[in-house]
């Protein structure tokens, strides 16, 4: 019940609205000097302009909004209307004006011409509701009883005056300019305003939701810009008269479809499937009394008038229909779509109000002096059409708007994942390098173990035993001591490069080859910026080296040892290499098993070489560390 309320109370609102607009627009286009006389004389002519009637004037009724209606005109060629007025001061400017400017021949005052061509109508249509302005020559005017002759010609069944005001040139001229405006310019550009807005909303990409309404809201833009043709311009081709009542009839039916299937789409009102047929059943069932027309001449009439009227009848229905519609849509308590729906609601109900017209005389409700008219249908095309282009501007914006909302909030939602990722990658980074610490003491801890501490326990139990002289004790503890140092090396050189990694290596061993009576050569050629191996494969490169070097100075007999690195495209090749006696392929010994082992452990190519002129030692180490 609330909401119904509300549609009411939108109702009345909108029709308080429109009822008002209407009054105002009419009482500004209709002058008030309109005569009101109740009967005009005038005159038959024939095809040669010669009187057919000799005896007194005949007399022309005024009909309601239809003007004078000369009444048994068959047979004459033109009327003649006969209109007597006075004028007090013949010095200020007069005019005369029309409301419908239709088959006007001639004007003249005191037999003066006014006019004397017939004028080109800028709109000429079903519906030809163009006004007329003509001044009254001073020199014709003349104090008191004055006499204006209006020449017409014949037309259909009965030929009329319209409606028509003589005073003040400036007043009537002023309503001349508006009721042009609204009738002929406003039509022109409601044409152009209609198919504009159709064809924008043809290439916008609508979500999905939408575009049921959309592409009903461009089939009604079409129509009405369909219908506003019809009603202003003439067609192409010459048309019989059941064919323009024809195409008239299936306008009004398609404007009135178009405004009930917007409607329902806008109020989100499920439509059947049998909705579709019809678009086909009604415009076969207008087209029937067109038909019977054809065949029925004589009622012809008739039955042309009863089609249009049903059809207006339908308009004026489906007009009703649709503005309850969209009320009850407008009761969502959204402002989203107010504009459009208040706009619309005005254009259906200038399209009723029309249809109406065209079937009895209309008034204002705020002045029953004040018959409404205007054509309203071409006026409201313009309105229509801009109030679209509007809306959907305004859709466009709030679109727009509602991206950059949704690009902020995307943008701060980002920015905190982005921080949770980087806290988190910090706290992973943290852990793997306490991780990694905890893993290298483990390891330091295990080859301080396995190694040093394996050998010094060995060598206690062999001097416990009273198995090793003072000579073997010595050696033994350098072993030691040797392996020590090698793993604080590799701790005190982890961060630095493969060069200063060999040139500390070769440092410290250098004393130790001289003392055995061999000559070093060092042989680097790497930069000193190069990659970092880490602690791990450091380690075991050194006790590779370490390894080679003992078994060099052991069992070669060289006189020479060299030491060197190079690097080849993306590997580092470390060597040692000594010009001593060599050993054959079938020697083993634990040291070579123990450096093949510890090679593979980290990842790099051990190559060893022995001839009778010496022994190579290679080691091939890729760019990236192997380093766990």
């Amino acid at each position: 019940m609330r909401s119904w309320a509300g549609a009411l109370l939108i109702l009345l609102c909108w029709q308080a609205m429109f009822w008002s607009t209407v009054h105002v627009v009419e009482r500004a286009a209709r002058p008030y000097a309109i005569d009101q006389r109740e009967t005009i004389d005038f005159h038959r002519l024939s095809e040669h302009g010669a009187r057919l009637d000799h005896g007194p004037a005949l007399a022309a009724r005024r009909s309601g909004l239809e003007g004078y209606v000369a009444e048994g005109s068959d047979g004459a060629s033109a009327i003649v209307f006969l209109v007597p007025f006075e004028v007090r001061d013949p010095t200020e400017p007069l005019a005369l004006y029309l409301t419908l400017r239709e088959q006007i021949r001639e004007i003249r005052v005191n037999g003066i011409i006014v006019q004397a061509v017939a004028p080109l109508p800028r709109l000429e249509g079903l519906i030809t509701s163009e006004p007329s302005y003509y001044a009254l020559p001073r020199a014709a005017i003349r104090a008191g009883p004055n006499q204006l002759e209006i020449e017409k010609d014949v037309f259909g069944f009965d030929t009329a005056l319209s409606e028509f005001a003589i005073g003040p040139a400036d007043q009537l001229a002023g309503a001349y300019r508006w009721r042009t405006f609204l009738q002929t310019d406003l039509g022109m550009i409601g044409i152009a305003l209609l198919v504009f807005t159709a064809l924008l909303c043809l290439v916008v990409n609508w979500p999905p939701p939408d575009r049921p309404r959309v592409h009903a809201l461009v089939a009604l833009l079409v129509t009405c810009a369909l219908a506003t043709y019809v009603l202003s311009f003439n067609p192409p081709i010459e048309l019989s008269l059941s064919a323009t009542v024809l195409i008239w009839v299936w306008v009004n039916v398609a404007i009135a479809l178009t405004m009930t299937q917007y409607s329902l789409h806008d109020a989100r009102v499920p439509q059947p499937r049998w909705f579709v047929l019809v678009w086909i059943v009604l415009p076969a069932l207008a087209s029937l009394p067109v038909l019977i027309a054809h065949v029925d001449v004589a009622r012809q009439g008739e039955y042309l008038l009863g089609a249009v009227n049903a059809a207006y009848v339908l308009v004026i229905a489906a007009a009703g229909f649709s503005i309850v519609l969209l009320a009850q849509a407008s009761t969502d308590g959204s402002a989203r779509r107010w504009f459009d729906r208040t706009i619309l609601a005005l254009c259906f109900s200038a399209f009723a109000m029309d249809r109406i017209g065209s079937i009895f005389d209309l008034t204002s409700p705020f002045d029953a002096t004040l018959p409404f008219t205007l054509s309203w249908s071409p006026i409201v095309a313009a309105l229509l059409g801009l109030s679209m282009v509007l809306a959907l501007a305004r859709e466009a914006t709030e679109a727009r708007r509602t991206v950059q909302t949704a690009n902020a909030v995307l943008k701060e939602k980002l920015a905190t994942q982005e921080r949770a990722l980087a806290d988190s990658y910090t706290a992973h980074a943290q852990m793997a390098q306490r991780a990694i610490v905890l893993e290298e003491r483990q390891r330091i801890v295990r080859d301080m173990h396995d190694g040093i501490g394996g050998t010094l326990l060995g060598l206690k139990l062999q001097i416990g035993a009273g198995q090793l002289d003072a000579e073997a004790i010595q050696a033994a503890l350098d072993a030691a001591i040797t392996d020590m140092r090698l793993i604080v090396d590799s701790l005190d050189m982890a961060d630095e490069s493969v060069s200063e990694v060999m040139r500390a290596f070769e440092s410290r061993v250098r004393k130790h080859i001289e003392a055995a009576g061999c000559t070093c050569v060092v042989e680097h050629a790497l930069a000193p910026n190069g990659p970092a191996l880490g602690p791990r494969v450091t380690l075991q490169i050194l006790r590779i080296l370490q390894e080679a070097l003992a078994n060099a100075l052991r069992h070669s007999g060289a006189s020479q040892i060299s030491i060197g690195s190079a690097q080849e495209g993306e590997l580092i090749r470390i060597y040692v290499r000594d010009d001593g006696r060599g050993f054959t392929k079938t020697s083993t010994g634990r040291g070579l098993s123990n450096m093949h082992h510890r090679a593979q452990a980290i990842g790099v190519s051990l190559e060893i070489t022995s001839s009778a002129e010496g022994t190579d030692v290679v080691l091939v180490v890729p760019f990236v560390s192997k380093e766990a």
